[in-house]
């Protein structure tokens, strides 16, 4: 008769599919999420060249072309400055997903230290 327990054996298997499968998801909006800023920041980056071209088209208009070149220049430092900090977010969540991994480990390990003797202790068979 079923009671409050259910059937522990099937309950094992569910958590862990339940587990796994949330660990899954993680992983995977997070890589849409990175994907999606990405996109983001390649449609700035094109509209930032679109800007680029048409003051570049007004400054030829008047001959401004030492103006231009440091401007050029500033525009190339800053961008340098946006890939350098894009670097350091992936870095960033690299690590964090690592770190979540090693305590998704540490879980499963401590897990099954957990479940052997409650396995022998409700005379499952493995």
């Amino acid at each position: 008769m079923p009671g409050c327990w259910g059937n522990r054996e099937d309950n094992f298997w569910l958590y862990t599919f339940f587990l796994g499968e949330t660990i899954f998801t993680r992983l995977y909006i997070g890589l849409f999420l990175r994907e999606r800023e990405r996109e983001r920041e390649r449609e700035r980056e094109r509209e930032r060249e679109e800007r680029e071209e048409r003051r570049q088209r007004e400054r030829e208009a008047r001959g401004e072309k030492r103006e231009r070149e440091e401007e050029r220049e500033e525009r190339e430092r800053e961008r340098e400055r946006e890939r350098e900090r894009e670097r350091e977010r992936d870095r960033q969540t690299d690590r964090q997903t690592e770190r979540e991994r090693e305590r998704e480990r540490e879980r499963e390990r401590e897990r099954a230290h957990v479940l052997i003797p409650v396995h022998i202790a409700y005379g499952y068979r493995w």
